[in-house]
């Protein structure tokens, strides 16, 4: 906290340039001898209840700042990456020749050099530190394309030609200029568990780590909670998870002054790697941004409570990029606990709210019974969805009955319901029209399945913002469920195809029509999109609140050869100068037809 609080007082107070948070030298001292004990704690993994109980080390007596030894924490590595189904290993150990831990990835050799004495980590090519076996360097799909147990290939195929792949530069993350200890001692090399699990594991694979006084949760965030039905209105509202009840059942015990100051710390680390926008936003570091905008005490504050507090007001009116959100409380706090907000939302936040009340007044007055979401008129096709998303289990989907609507749950489950009635016998369909004027965004796997069910290939590039790294990832999908990727899966060629966007279209519903703008193939129409081009990063707090960012994974195209990302939004090919001409369906179909 020293270092970097020295920094970023310097950078908030003084009117001069101050040296960047890697040129900063680290301080030598002695090291210092620590009261060290090892206790086992469960570790539940992917929303299960515990599996099994793993070392855990404390020091000097502080209770609930836990530490991993680096020896059993890349064994634990390699029992996710079986979870995960990935065979690579990581091996390695303390090299005294060198003075460092040293960690090797048989998938592709890549290292990491863990040095305690100038309190750095290096990564040699974070990108394919982390990578998957069989998978691009810049992968966003998350299904793996195969039935685990049969081996047939499901809805998704990997190109084995990923177009240009750049790896991104070899990356310091310095500890030592945010406090981050590092413990070599009675043989044990020690970090903080929340660094390991968020450098080695979870930034990398979208997931979360938390530790309470009872247990270690390793997950998506979506484990915390789940859709139930209510009784009282009949509809689905937010309910906790058996495994967030115990996560927030834990007995609630004061943050101690070692855990706040870390927690901080970590915080500015993570985001000042890992937050997307850094240059976009005019970050030169977070601890001067945090100490300008008055929330450094508040974060500091020894309420837990405070703490969230300040944390979700930073996020929604300074961060104020829509991607970035606040989840759930910490444990500390209560999940129901209600936050007080000082400052409320951004000028940006704000402004989406009032566009998208605009657009759905527009849609209600269009459509007063409800707009449907596989819609024929004439020669023309309507689909629409205000969310990507994906929900079911992809071999449930070669169950679906495509000739009854009801099948309909999800976006993929619409687009084989529309496939199916496109491509029917005598259909009369030759203008598909892809309404996403009220999509804010979702599931990337969504958003590739509907890109390659138009266009036949989804080709997403992509940007790490940390490494430098930039690449392109091609997938064919299988629309007609025959387990077939060909040209019987595409509407391209075979119908004239359209986008409807608006500024409310962001995320994936800003990514497809970029997408289709690049192709040639696809005609937009309405007006510029919302923009939203960093893939979402679900990150938490030591402490345990649940929060996501715009991470370093960086959507973007490719124009003679060089990347450009797309969170400015794409402009339309046809302007749309009224409200009320996006849902007037008739007079579109008629305006497509009169096309040259």
């Amino acid at each position: 906290m020293k270092k970097i609080l020295s920094l970023a007082l310097s950078l908030a107070l003084l009117p001069v340039p101050c040296p960047v948070l890697g040129e900063a030298a680290a301080e030598q001292s002695s090291p210092a001898v620590h009261t060290l004990e090892m206790r086992q704690y469960p570790l539940s993994l992917g929303g299960e209840l515990p599996l099994e109980d793993i070392p855990v080390y404390f020091a000097d007596g502080v209770g609930d700042l836990p530490y991993m030894d680096l020896t059993d924490f890349f064994s634990l590595l390699n029992d996710l990456q079986d979870l995960n189904g990935n065979s690579s290993r990581y091996s390695g150990g303390y090299n005294q020749d060198l003075g460092f831990f040293e960690v090797t990835y048989d998938l592709n050799g890549s290292v990491s050099f863990l040095d305690f004495a100038s309190k750095n980590i290096f990564f040699s090519n974070y990108d394919a530190f982390t990578a998957t076996a069989g998978r691009s360097l810049i992968d966003i799909l998350y299904s793996s394309g195969e039935n685990k147990e049969s081996g047939q290939p499901e809805l998704f195929q990997r190109l084995s030609d990923p177009g240009m792949d750049r790896p991104g530069e070899g990356r310091f993350i310095d500890l030592g200029m945010y406090d981050i200890p590092m413990i070599a001692q009675d043989g044990k090399y020690l970090l903080p568990l929340h660094t390991l699990f968020s450098l080695y594991w979870c930034i990398p694979h979208n997931t979360c780590v938390y530790f309470n006084s009872s247990g270690i949760y390793v997950g998506s965030q979506r484990m915390m909670t789940t859709l139930q039905e209510d009784e009282t209105t009949g509809g689905t509202v937010m309910a906790a998870t058996d495994l967030s009840k115990a996560y927030y059942a834990a007995e609630r015990v004061p943050r101690s002054e070692e855990l706040t100051y870390f927690g901080l710390d970590e915080l500015c680390m993570e985001l000042d790697y890992f937050y997307g926008l850094k240059d976009a936003h005019n970050v030169s570091n977070f601890a001067t941004l945090l100490i300008q905008t008055d929330y450094y005490s508040r974060l500091l504050d020894k309420d837990p409570a405070v703490a969230d507090a300040a944390l979700k007001d930073f996020i929604n009116y300074h961060l104020d990029d829509l991607h970035s959100d606040y989840k759930f409380n910490s444990w500390q706090t209560g999940l129901e606990t209600e936050l007080p907000s000082k400052d409320g939302y951004g000028i940006s936040s704000v402004s989406d709210s009032l566009t998208a009340r605009r657009f759905r007044a527009a849609r209600e007055k269009a459509f007063p019974e409800g707009y449907f979401a596989y819609q024929e008129i004439g020669n023309t096709a309507f689909v629409t969805f205000d969310h990507f998303a994906i929900d079911l289990d992809p071999s449930a989907y070669y169950e679906l009955n495509l000739d009854d609507s009801a099948c309909i749950t999800d976006t993929v489950s619409l687009a084989l319901y529309a496939h199916h009635q496109i491509t029917r016998e005598n259909s009369p369909i030759e203008n598909v029209v892809l309404d996403l004027s009220l999509n804010g965004g979702g599931d990337a796997d969504a958003a590739v399945f509907v890109i390659g069910w138009f266009l036949g290939t989804a080709t997403i590039t992509n940007v790490n913002t940390f490494t430098g790294a930039q690449g392109t990832a091609m997938y064919s999908v299988d629309t007609n469920l025959d387990r077939l990727f060909d040209e019987k899966d595409c509407l391209a060629g075979d119908h004239n195809l359209y986008c409807l966007i608006s500024p409310f279209s962001f995320s994936c519903g800003n990514l497809v029509p970029w997408v289709f703008k690049t192709s040639g193939l696809v005609t937009l129409l309405g007006d510029t999109s919302g923009g939203g081009s960093c893939v979402v990063l679900p990150l938490t707090t030591v402490w345990g609140t649940s929060f996501q960012i715009s991470g370093n994974s960086r959507l973007s195209f490719v124009k003679n050869g060089s990347f450009y990302d797309v969170d400015r939004g794409v402009d339309p090919d046809v302007h749309l100068t009224r409200l009320s001409s996006y849902y007037d369906r008739t007079m579109l179909a008629d305006l497509i037809n009169r096309m040259p």
